[in-house]
């Protein structure tokens, strides 16, 4: 039977997951919602929960786990020793988890997992990390541990094999491993989407698929916002495969990533390809040889400018971080539109410190640039689109822009009913603000009736 833009194509609780250790003060170690009273287990201290009910569930598995982590308290291991540490319970109970569908497309376990072994063989980072992982578990575990070739084993699915848990808003909250929907492959232009409620992941389609077994059905599992080379090189780095999608193959929106202002008409842009800057499509123009060096020098600048940025950000000065990227912004705003992938990354930076700095006017600015090139960049249903609008509509509703706040909160509404579903708690934050605009609206009129 197809499915239809928004459906469902299945949900699954993960096998095995973990939270960040930078959530685990604000977040349930089992369900992994967010709670401001969480209790820490009572023997090992390191893991959190919302209520009985979620230790319960989460004890099939901590009850071994509780006892390793006292071994080595007050360390606490790093999220990878964590994941690998339950995985290894679990295959030390026989316990290979079941698929989350009764289609037999969908039917696998654990032990069906691909590994690329020969490819982590290698791989001198990973190998590395297996290397301290292991040392990790002989701490832990100690002369219980399942043989080295098993553990090997577990630790190549692991790395091939993981999805972010994410929140509502897709920030990262920890880690886990999911049977059937591991079966997905991956496409720079997806027809499907993942989010999370709690620990749950839901797929959900982006189009019509009119059957949608696990070999017509494509999630990208890296954001797209970015250069063809750039994802290439990350998907082969984390999972040891090259995308062959359309998007990647015709490279038509890396000439858009690469783009520089026309210096002539100062209307257009001159896209870039391999063999260097194209004639603007406004004017005709080609780039000027004397403009080419400075145009070099600029795009130096802000790659540089790009990594002291994203340096500052670990420093969580928003105020420094704002007047960086304002600064950075000015100084190369003459030769590089929002459409550069440079350029874009830079102005996501701004929007999140012009946020925490509640600077609401400069962070409307940096959404009113970033729309048009997140829905070029992005498929037309993308969450991050459809997030991008929540912020400017919330942005123009604290700003008293009630009119504009409609049409972004409107437009996010239409784009979270499918991403993530009616019943998440996203969607009815989108609907309470929606209704808020209207309110707010219906009493301007009233008073300016009056």
């Amino acid at each position: 039977m197809a499915t239809h833009l928004g459906d469902v194509i299945m949900s699954a609780k993960p096998y095995v997951h973990t939270l960040s250790q930078s959530n685990r003060t604000v977040n349930c170690s089992s369900c992994v919602k967010s709670c401001d009273a969480l209790k820490k287990c009572s023997k090992c201290g390191v893991l959190k929960y919302c209520s009985v009910s979620c230790q319960r569930e989460d004890w099939t598995v901590h009850k071994e786990e509780c006892s390793y982590l006292q071994r080595v308290s007050p360390n606490i291991p790093v999220d990878s020793v964590m994941l690998m540490l339950r995985l290894i319970i679990k295959h030390k109970q026989r316990d290979f988890g079941k698929p989350d569908s009764s289609n037999d497309t969908w039917n696998r376990n654990f032990a069906d997992f691909k590994t690329h072994k020969k490819e982590i063989q290698q791989d001198p980072e990973r190998m590395s990390q297996f290397s301290q992982i292991m040392f990790t578990l002989q701490k832990l575990v100690g002369n219980s541990l399942p043989p080295a070739t098993e553990i090997f084993d577990i630790f190549c699915k692991m790395a091939v094999n993981s999805f972010t848990i994410c929140d509502g808003e897709l920030n990262p909250v920890g880690v886990g491993i999911f049977i059937s929907p591991s079966l997905i492959d991956h496409s720079c232009e997806p027809n499907a989407v993942v989010t999370f409620t709690g620990k749950t992941l839901y797929l959900r389609a982006l189009e019509e698929i009119k059957d949608p077994n696990p070999e017509n059905i494509r999630i990208s599992y890296i954001d797209q916002l970015a250069l063809t080379s750039d994802r290439q090189d990350q998907l082969y780095k984390q999972y040891y495969f090259t995308c062959v999608c359309t998007r990647c193959s015709d490279g038509e929106k890396d000439k858009k990533m690469r783009s520089v202002k026309c210096q002539n008409c100062c209307l257009g842009n001159l896209e870039k390809d391999e063999d260097g800057f194209l004639p603007c499509k406004e004017c005709g123009c080609s780039l000027n040889s004397t403009d080419l060096p400075r145009i070099n020098k600029y795009e130096n600048y802000i790659c540089r400018s790009l990594e002291s940025l994203k340096l500052e950000k670990k420093f969580q000065d928003a105020a420094k971080l704002l007047q960086s990227c304002i600064d950075c912004q000015q100084k190369q705003k003459d030769y590089f539109s929002s459409y550069n992938i440079h350029c874009l990354q830079i102005l996501d930076l701004g929007l999140d410190a012009s946020i925490d700095c509640e600077n609401w006017s400069q962070a409307l600015s940096y959404t009113s640039l970033l729309i048009a090139p997140y829905r070029l960049y992005y498929p037309h249903q993308s969450p991050q689109i459809g997030l991008l609008l929540m912020k400017q509509g919330k942005i123009q509703l604290f700003l008293k822009l009630s009119k504009e706040a409609l049409t972004s909160l409107q437009q996010s509404g239409e784009i979270i009913q499918i991403t993530h579903g009616r019943d998440h708690p996203l969607y009815r934050d989108s609907q309470d603000l929606l209704e808020q605009c209207m309110e707010e609206m219906r009493m301007t009129l009233e008073f300016s009736n009056s």
